[in-house]
C-alpha cells in the first residue's frame, strides 16, 4: 500500500509539474496579453465547477465513501456504480431544465460592461455537464488508485489552451470559436477515460435493480443529501470569488486574479497528489474504524503536504518581482503581488492542516463538516461582497485567506473533540519556524541585475537552505528513504 501511495503520488506530481511548467511558461509570456479571454475562460470553468456539486447530488461523495462496502468485481459491485450515474443523470437532467429556463434572469446579473460573459453564458450548460462527467469517471479511477490517467487528460488542457490562446490572439480563430474547442476536448478526453477503463475491466455500468433495495441505499441518499449541501458550500466558500469579480470588477480584474489563483495552486500540486491518493485508504481505515490508521495518515500527511508547499511557496514569492519584469502587462501583473501572498498564505494552511477533510467525510460526524461548510460559504460570501468594492482583488484574497485559515481550524478542532486525534508536534513548528526565517533573509540578500538571473540565483538559494534545514532536523523520514531509495535505484542502474 505505501509503495503504490508513493508510486502514484510521485507520478501525479510529476504530471501535474509537466502540465504546471507549461501552464507557468504560458503565464508568463502568453495568457497576460489578453487578460479579457483569459477572465472570460476562468468565469466559464470556475463557475462550472461551483455548479458540480448541485449537479451530481452528492453521488460523487457516495462514490468515494461507499466503493469499499460494494468492491466485488465478480458481481460487478452489485450495480453500485449503476445506482451512482442515476443521481448524475438525474443531476444533469434537473440543471438542464432549470438552467435554460432561468437564462434571461442568471444573465441579468452582469452589466453592460461584463457583456463577455453575458454573449458567451449559454456555453455554461454543455461546458459543465462535460465536466460534470469527467468527474464523475475520475472519482471512479481514484477508487481504484489509479489517478495517473484522469491527471494525464486534465493536464492535456495545460498544453491546448496556450495554443487556442495562440490562434485566438492572432485573430486565427473568435471567441465562439475557442470555447467550442474547449467543448471539444472535453468530449474527447471522457471517451479516452471510458475506453480505458474499459479495456483494464474496471467499468462495470450494468444495471442491477437490485441496489435500489439495498439495505445500504437509505444510508448513501442521506449521505449524498449533506454532501451536496457540504460540496456546494465548499465550492461557494473557495470559488465564488471570481464570480463576483466577474459581475463586478469584469473579465480582465478576473483574469488578474485567477493568475494569482493559478500560482498559488501550482504550489499546492504536491499535497494535492498525496489527497488525491489518500482517498481510497482513508476510507478504508474509516471503514475498520481503524483510528490509530487514521491517526498516522493525519500526521504523516500534514508534514508531507507542507514541506514542498511552504518551499514552493516561498520561492515563488521571493521571485515574484523578477517574474513580473518578464511578463506581458508588466506593471498590471506587479499589482497582484499582495493578492499572491494571501493566497499562498491560504495554501500553506491548507497543507498545514493535512487530510482533515477526508477524515470527518469518511467518519461518522460528517454532519458536523456540513454545518462548517454553509458558516464557511456565508463567511467567504459576505466578505468579497465587503472587500471586493474597496480592494478589488486583494479583497478577494484576503476573504479567501480568512476563510481557509477559520475553516481549517474549525476542522482540526472538531476532529481534535470528536477524535481526540491531531496532527501537529514539533517538526511542524519547525518547519513553519524554517520558511519565516527564510523569507526575513530574502529580504537581506541584494538582488541582481538581471530577472532571469535573479529569479534563478534566488529559487536555488532558497532551495538550498530550505532543503538543509529540513534534513538536518530531520522532519520527514518518508521524504529521505524516498530520495535514498530513489538514489539507490539510479545508482544501481548506472
Amino acid at each position: 500500500m505505501k509503495q503504490v501511495i508513493q508510486h502514484q503520488s510521485i507520478s501525479y506530481t510529476i504530471i501535474n509539474y509537466f502540465g504546471a511548467f507549461i501552464g507557468v511558461f504560458s503565464t508568463l509570456y502568453i495568457y497576460p496579453s489578453d487578460l479579457n479571454l483569459y477572465g472570460l475562460y476562468g468565469f466559464l470553468t470556475n463557475t462550472a465547477s461551483l455548479l458540480t456539486p448541485f449537479i451530481t447530488l452528492g453521488f460523487g461523495s457516495v462514490l468515494l465513501r461507499y466503493f469499499p462496502y460494494f468492491e466485488n468485481r465478480s458481481n460487478g459491485h452489485g450495480g453500485f456504480f449503476f445506482f451512482i450515474l442515476s443521481g448524475y443523470g438525474i443531476g444533469i437532467l434537473c440543471f438542464s431544465i432549470i438552467f435554460i429556463g432561468t437564462l434571461p434572469w442568471l444573465k441579468s446579473f452582469f452589466p453592460e460592461d461584463t457583456s463577455d460573459i453575458s454573449n458567451y453564458f449559454i456555453y455554461l450548460l454543455p461546458l459543465t455537464i462535460l465536466y460534470v462527467i469527467f468527474e464523475l469517471f475520475s472519482t471512479y479511477c481514484t477508487n481504484y488508485k489509479r489517478i495517473i490517467i484522469p491527471t494525464l487528460l486534465s493536464n492535456s488542457m495545460k498544453i491546448l489552451l496556450p495554443v487556442l490562446f495562440v490562434l485566438a490572439l492572432r485573430h486565427y480563430i473568435n471567441t465562439s470559436q475557442f470555447i467550442y474547442a474547449i467543448l471539444g476536448y472535453y468530449c474527447c478526453i471522457i471517451g479516452v477515460m471510458i475506453m480505458y477503463l474499459y479495456h483494464e475491466r474496471l467499468l462495470f455500468m450494468r444495471p442491477n435493480i437490485k441496489i435500489f433495495t439495498h439495505p445500504m441505499r437509505h444510508q448513501m441518499v442521506v449521505f449524498a443529501l449533506y454532501s451536496i449541501l457540504g460540496g456546494a458550500s465548499a465550492i461557494i466558500a473557495l470559488r465564488i470569488d471570481t464570480l463576483m469579480i466577474s459581475s463586478i470588477m469584469g473579465t480582465a480584474a478576473n483574469g488578474s486574479f485567477i493568475l494569482a489563483v493559478f500560482m498559488s495552486n501550482v504550489c499546492y500540486i504536491p499535497a494535492l497528489a498525496i489527497t488525491e491518493i489518500l482517498n481510497a485508504p482513508v476510507a478504508t481505515v474509516s471503514k475498520e474504524k481503524d483510528l490509530a490508521g487514521i491517526q498516522s495518515y493525519y500526521k504523516k500527511s500534514t508534514v508531507n503536504m507542507l514541506i514542498p508547499t511552504l518551499w514552493l511557496a516561498l520561492i515563488l514569492y521571493i521571485s515574484f518581482d523578477s517574474l513580473a519584469m518578464i511578463m506581458p502587462n508588466t506593471s498590471t501583473i506587479a499589482t497582484i503581488k499582495l493578492s499572491l501572498g494571501l493566497l499562498l498564505i491560504a495554501r500553506i494552511v491548507d497543507a498545514g492542516t493535512g487530510i482533515n477533510s477526508h477524515i470527518l467525510s469518511f467518519s461518522k460526524y460528517y454532519k458536523l463538516e456540513l454545518y462548517l461548510l454553509i458558516c464557511l460559504a456565508i463567511l467567504n460570501v459576505m466578505l468579497n461582497w465587503f472587500l471586493i468594492p474597496i480592494y478589488g482583488i486583494t479583497g478577494a484574497a484576503l476573504g479567501t485567506c480568512l476563510s481557509v485559515i477559520v475553516f481549517n481550524i474549525a476542522k482540526t478542532f472538531l476532529i481534535y473533540i470528536t477524535m481526540n486525534i491531531h496532527p501537529f508536534d514539533s517538526k511542524i513548528v519547525r518547519l513553519l519556524f524554517i520558511g519565516l526565517v527564510l523569507l526575513i533573509l530574502n529580504y537581506c540578500i541584494p538582488n541582481l541585475e538581471y530577472p532571469y538571473f535573479n529569479i534563478a540565483f534566488k529559487c536555488i538559494l532558497g532551495s538550498i537552505l530550505f532543503f538543509s534545514a529540513v534534513f538536518y532536523y530531520r522532519i520527514s523520514p518518508e521524504l529521505e528513504q524516498l530520495i535514498i531509495s530513489k538514489w539507490k535505484q539510479w545508482s544501481n542502474r548506472v
